[in-house]
C-alpha cells in the first residue's frame, strides 16, 4: 500500500451530469461521445492490432491528425514518459500538452481525476470558447483506454470560475526541466 500511495496522489473531482433540458443554461459542456475499451482477453481482438514489420520495412502505422478534430486534449497525467510519447505519437504541440504537464507538475499523478484538473487548467487560462471540442483520454491497467469527447456549449469565463487553478493560474506554465538519460556518456563513465 505504501508504494501505491507514493505513486498515486489523492485527487478528487466531482461533476454533475444532467439530461434535463432545463439544466442547459447552467451547463458548460455537452458530452458528445464516450468509449471504454477492454478487449485484451479476446484473441481476435488482441491480434487485430498485432504489429509486425513488413518484409521491406516500408509500411508505417497511420495516425490521423487529431488536432483537426479537437481544440483541446486532456491526457491522463500518469507520468512524464506517458505524456512525452503521446505528444510525439499524436504530433501535439507544447500548447496542447501544457494542461497535462502542469497538472502533473502541480498535483502529481492523481489517476483519473487528472483529466478534470487539466480541463480546469484550460478553463482558468481562458482557452475554452463556445463549440470547442475537448478529448479526454484516460488509461487504466492492461489493455484499457477511456475516451470522452466534450463540446463547449458556451465560452468559459475564467473570472467567474471556481476551480483548483484559480488561486495561482498566473504563475503557470512553469518550465519543467527535461530529464537527462543515464547513459555512460552523461555519467562521465569511460568504457574500455
Amino acid at each position: 500500500m505504501l508504494v501505491t500511495n507514493c505513486l498515486f496522489r489523492v485527487g478528487g473531482v466531482a461533476i454533475l451530469l444532467s439530461n434535463r433540458s432545463s439544466d442547459q443554461r447552467h451547463s458548460k459542456y455537452e458530452l458528445i461521445h464516450t468509449l471504454c475499451t477492454h478487449k485484451g482477453a479476446d484473441d481476435k481482438s488482441y491480434n487485430c492490432v498485432l504489429q509486425q514489420d513488413d518484409e521491406e520495412n516500408k509500411i508505417k502505422p497511420y495516425i490521423p491528425d487529431f488536432k483537426l478534430a479537437f481544440e483541446h486534449f486532456c491526457i491522463h497525467a500518469g507520468g512524464r514518459g506517458v505524456l512525452d510519447e503521446l505528444e510525439k505519437s499524436l504530433d501535439l504541440t507544447q500548447w496542447h500538452m501544457e494542461p497535462s504537464r502542469m497538472t502533473l507538475y502541480r498535483f502529481g499523478n492523481t489517476s483519473s481525476s487528472s483529466l478534470w484538473y487539466e480541463l480546469g487548467y484550460s478553463e482558468a487560462k481562458g482557452r475554452i470558447t463556445k463549440r470547442d471540442r475537448v478529448w479526454q483520454i484516460g488509461f487504466r491497467s492492461g489493455f484499457k483506454c477511456n475516451s470522452a469527447v466534450w463540446r463547449a456549449v458556451r465560452t468559459v469565463n475564467p473570472t467567474v470560475e471556481k476551480n483548483p487553478w484559480m488561486d495561482e493560474i498566473d504563475k503557470f506554465p512553469v518550465r519543467v526541466p527535461q530529464v537527462a538519460s543515464m547513459s555512460s556518456e552523461n555519467l562521465g563513465i569511460q568504457c574500455s
